[in-house]
């Protein structure tokens, strides 16, 4: 179960940033769900807030060539 989660966050986050890149509309639900299983996952112990963030900063970067912040 534990990397299935981390692979459907990593999965959705990727759908969202590249669909947002495209200039296609995400639906808040959509991001507040994604939010939702990266919260579950730190509930139950198997990843950590601090590397979920590290991983999207991953993805963002991959998708946007820069980091969040920026």
């Amino acid at each position: 179960m534990k990397d299935e989660l981390k692979e459907e966050i990593v999965s959705r986050w990727t759908e969202i940033f590249s669909s947002l890149k495209r200039g296609d509309d995400v639906s808040l639900g959509k991001r507040l769900r994604t939010e939702g299983l990266m919260e579950a996952a730190s509930i139950i112990g198997i990843w950590d807030k601090e590397d979920q963030y590290s991983e999207m900063q991953s993805i963002h970067r991959d998708v946007y060539g820069v980091d969040i912040e920026n």
